[in-house]
């Protein structure tokens, strides 16, 4: 580097901490919202529910809970999902079943974390494959192997009832994840379908294809304007809505074009801005991914 000239600093992931304590496969792995230090929950094989804290040095973390669930399941947990205020879990099995938990609130408890199952939600007929809140607190949504979306209200009694189901996809629906109450959903069909109240019940609004294969998952950037899927046929796809991804780019476009020539590359950042607008076209022709997931979205996607 140039005499005098800043090194740029690296950028990169570091590992900070290594967590053990399962006995057979994790499956999943979520962090719990609105807790300080933060706290992660993890479940798998062993049907043994465990939340891990942070101590004050970020790679310094300890087991808080280690919750055995084989009473409740007599199969694999698949996914663990938080509702919005972090008091209330769902714990989705392979034995078709989802159940309940919250933290126990008791002076007994001395150390550490003790939580307690409260409900559990029944429907499916094979695997079910996850369970999230919407951001509302509204809805519960469950996916399973036997092809079905359920989706459950949620009284404060925890008796759990199934307000819908949506029954489109043609192979397994892997996954579902929250972000506003509008649903998006992913499968082994190579598809994913977005869902969407329709008077007292949901309806399947648009069905996204283009993955080659299995979608097994997809997630949302913070603000729920993009989200990425991921599939079986080894690609990655970011996905916006059209007008919203057009919007942007050609936003860009024209600051580009009130920069000074001087600073250089304006030229060349117009022609990536015109690619950028035809990016954002092709994301809406393109527009699908196998069916892996499901999620509530922002409220660009409302129908």
């Amino acid at each position: 580097a140039a005499a005098g000239r800043a090194m740029a600093p690296e950028r990169g992931l570091t590992q900070v901490c290594r967590l053990t304590g399962h006995e057979e496969r994790v499956w999943c792995a979520a962090w719990r919202p609105n807790v300080d230090p933060p706290q992660l929950t993890t479940c798998g094989t062993d049907r043994v529910i465990r939340v891990w804290g942070s101590l004050a040095s970020e790679d310094a973390w300890v087991l808080l809970s280690e919750v055995d669930a084989r009473e409740k399941h007599s199969r694999t947990l698949r996914s663990v999902g938080w509702d919005m205020s972090g008091s209330v879990l769902a714990v989705a099995s392979f034995d078709a079943t989802t159940t309940l938990w919250k933290e126990e609130k008791s002076e007994q408890v001395s150390s550490g974390l003790s939580f307690e199952c409260v409900g559990v939600v029944a429907g499916h007929e094979n695997e079910v494959k996850s369970a999230m809140f919407s951001p509302s607190g509204d809805f519960l949504a469950t996916c399973s192997r036997d092809k079905s979306v359920h989706i459950f209200d949620t009284p404060d009694n925890f008796e759990y009832e199934c307000v819908s189901v949506l029954q489109s996809h043609s192979q397994d629906v892997k996954c579902v994840d929250p972000s506003q109450d509008v649903l998006f959903s992913c499968s082994y069909d190579d598809t994913v379908k977005i869902w969407a109240p329709d008077g007292d019940d949901w309806s399947c609004k648009e069905t996204l294809a283009g993955h080659e294969s299995t979608v097994w998952g997809l997630a949302f950037d913070p603000l729920g304007a993009r989200f990425a899927t991921c599939s079986d046929d080894r690609t990655l796809r970011i996905w916006a809505p059209a007008a919203s991804a057009a919007a942007v780019a050609a936003e860009k476009k024209e600051q580009m074009k009130q920069e000074p020539a001087a600073q250089g590359g304006a030229a060349s950042r117009l022609k990536a801005a015109g690619k950028a607008v035809m990016a954002a076209n092709r994301l809406q022709a393109l527009g699908g991914f196998p069916v892996a997931a499901a999620a509530f979205v922002s409220p660009l996607y409302r129908f």
